[in-house]
Order: C-alpha cells, then sequence, then structure tokens
C-alpha cells in the first residue's frame, strides 16, 4: 500500500466521481483506477459499488470503514513529517525562463495564501530536477525537456509560440524571411530539445552565432547590439519588448512552439501545497492573457 494509492481513494471518496477525482490528482482516470484496483487487490475486499448503468459512485462497508482508517492514516503521515516543529517546506525547480518571466508573481502570490509555508526556489539543471523529484527532495520542477523517469508524472502546463526579436532600432525587415536572417548576428539560446532540432534542420547544425548563451541577462545584453537578432520564446520576447529592450519582426516562415511541463512524484508528501501552487501558476499565466501563450491545464 502506498501514499499515492491512499490519497487516490480519499479524492473519490471527497468528489464521488472518477473524473473530478483525476483531475483534483492531476493524473488519468485510468491511472486513478488503476491504482484503487491495485489498492482493493492488496486489501483484499472492495472499497466502492457501482449499479450497472448508473454513474454514482458508493463506498461498500468495508469502504466506509477503510475511510475513516485513511484519514487517520493521512493525518499521522502529515504529523510525522512535522516532528520537531520545523515549518513544512516546498521546494520548486524550474528553468529561468519561466522563473523570471512567469513564476515571480507565482511565488508572491503563494506566500501570500500559504505564509507559514517555507518556499524554496531551486535553479538545477533538467536531470538533476527530476532526479530531486524522483527521490523526494523537490516537489514540482517546471521544465521544457522531457527525461525518462518512468516514477514520475508529466504533465503539460503550456506551450507558446517562438518570437522573432532584434534591437529596438534594427533595419531588419518587417516580415522576414528567416533565410534573409545574417546567422552571424544571432544571439541562440538553446530553449529545448525540440527547438534545437528545428534550429539545426533551419540554419543547419554547423553555422556559428554572433554568440550562444544560457543566461537571461546574457540574451538581454548582447540583443541590444546593432544587427543582432534571435529567436525567443513569446513570453520572453513580450517582457523584453515592454522594457524597450528588443522589437518584433513577423516572419515570413512558420517558428516552433515550446512547452513547458510540470512534473512530480505520484507518492508525493506536500500534496496540498502543491495543488495550491498549481493553483497559482494556472491563475497567473490566465490572468497574463498573452495571446501567444496557451493553457494546456
Amino acid at each position: 500500500m502506498t501514499n499515492a494509492e491512499v490519497y487516490a481513494f480519499i479524492a473519490i471518496c471527497e468528489e464521488m466521481n472518477i473524473s473530478r477525482a483525476a483531475e483534483k490528482l492531476f493524473i488519468s482516470q485510468s491511472s486513478l483506477s488503476t491504482r484503487i484496483k491495485t489498492l482493493e487487490s492488496e486489501l483484499g475486499y472492495r472499497l466502492f459499488s457501482r449499479g450497472k448503468g448508473q454513474r454514482s459512485i458508493t463506498l461498500t462497508p468495508e469502504g466506509k470503514d477503510f475511510l475513516k482508517l485513511a484519514r487517520k492514516y493521512v493525518d499521522i503521515v502529515e504529523k510525522m513529517f512535522d516532528v520537531g516543529g520545523h515549518k513544512k517546506t516546498l521546494r520548486v525547480s524550474t528553468i529561468e525562463s519561466v522563473s523570471t518571466f512567469i513564476m515571480m508573481q507565482v511565488f508572491e502570490r503563494f506566500m501570500i495564501r500559504q505564509p507559514e509555508i517555507e518556499l524554496e526556489i531551486e535553479d538545477r539543471d533538467t536531470k538533476e530536477a527530476y532526479e530531486s523529484v524522483q527521490s523526494g527532495f523537490t516537489d514540482l520542477a517546471f521544465y521544457s525537456n522531457l527525461r525518462h523517469f518512468p516514477k514520475l508524472k508529466f504533465v503539460p502546463l503550456f506551450s507558446e509560440n517562438m518570437t522573432l526579436i532584434c534591437e529596438p532600432d534594427s533595419s531588419l525587415p518587417d516580415p522576414i524571411s528567416l533565410m534573409a536572417l545574417d546567422l552571424k548576428n544571432e544571439v541562440y539560446i538553446p530553449w529545448c530539445d525540440s527547438f534545437e532540432d528545428w534550429h539545426g534542420s533551419v540554419f543547419g547544425s554547423s553555422h556559428k552565432p554572433y554568440i550562444k548563451t544560457e543566461l537571461i541577462s546574457q540574451l538581454e545584453h548582447f540583443v541590444m547590439k546593432k544587427d543582432t537578432w534571435s529567436i525567443v520564446p513569446s513570453m520572453v520576447a513580450d517582457s523584453m519588448i515592454r522594457s524597450g529592450k528588443a522589437a518584433r519582426r513577423q516572419t515570413v516562415d512558420k517558428l516552433p512552439q515550446r512547452t513547458v511541463f510540470y512534473s512530480y512524484s505520484p507518492g508525493m508528501r506536500n500534496k496540498e501545497l502543491i495543488y495550491e501552487f498549481l493553483s497559482c501558476v494556472r491563475e497567473v499565466i490566465t490572468e497574463l492573457g498573452r495571446e501567444n501563450v496557451e493553457l494546456l491545464t
């Protein structure tokens, strides 16, 4: 019996609806059903009864007894983590572009709602972040590259169009063909694996940009140089354009999209805090109202 199975059972009891319970846990209905079947198999009795042709879910007598114990179990687990009187901690790891242009507002909103929680923000590379989530040290990770971690759940959060930007007084025409760009003037950031693949197929893998970096601060500095340009996610472009650090150029050719995922361990211990944090993320993305950013969950 795992925490994930017990949490799945309680979620169904609270919602009395498989679909809503799955949404609450941010998992698929099939995954939720599998957890309940596994739990029932381990216990040796049915927890729910569902009449033929009926949508409603009801607890069996054994299920009602188990619910009382399950709630005590969750309370004990939470108290075990609180031993010593330490503050509860939520650890979030995220890539710089998401942290800078979305998460700052999310962090502030979450801390207002959860003032007693210690929020720790991490800066890890993708593989290290996923390893930390899998180990149980980090609670949530927001990244645009997927890696093979079978024990983790990966959920697409939002996708955004890529945008061509240049110095504010650039002579680049608008619109412009990608083939008309001078590759020696590119400020290149490898935003994600899919973008790198697209970039290599369009511009070739052997060309050398003006500069290659992974830091937003360096992007902002070098795009201000004469004739330089860069292809960046919409949220980055919008911020730089509003601050007068860049101008946008439309392209004749279609640019790719970037998708950002969040990952967590299905056996997560900070379940309620994770749900609250994800709620803040969705609210902020919706309120930003950027036409080139699409919320996926």
